[in-house]
Formats: C-alpha cells, structure tokens, sequence
C-alpha cells in the first residue's frame, strides 16, 4: 500500500495509544526487515551446505518427479 509523502501511517499497538510516522520513514523499517530476512535466508543456506544438507537440483528433481508422479 503506497502513501503520499505527505500523509502520515498512524501506528497501534494494544493497551499503546497510536504513533503518527511519515509514510517514508515507514516504508524504511519495512526495508530493513525484508533485508534482515533475507541476510537471515542466505546464513541459513550457507550453514545447510557447510553442514551437508544439500543436494544437487536435478537429483531433488528426479526423486520429487519420481515420489509425486509427475512427468516432465
């Protein structure tokens, strides 16, 4: 949901009365919590290979194709 500069997001927060913020200074925190999420997703990754729970795509392919019936 996109917002005028102008216009301000108001913020609740239960038993919290409402926070007034600029739609851009908004928009930032929702900017570092995808990034966060996404630093979050690739040290996941990286301890997965590092630890062996990985393997190549055509194999996880093959036994996906074979379990579930599908035909490519």
């Amino acid at each position: 949901m996109e917002r005028r500069e102008s216009q301000a997001a108001v913020r609740r927060k239960k038993n919290k009365p409402p926070t007034a913020q600029t739609a851009e200074a908004y928009q930032r925190l929702l900017d570092i919590g995808a990034q966060s999420d996404a630093r979050e997703g690739i040290r996941q990754g990286l301890k997965d290979v590092r630890e062996g729970r990985v393997q190549p795509a055509r194999a996880f392919s093959a036994e996906f194709e074979s379990r579930h019936g599908v035909a490519r």
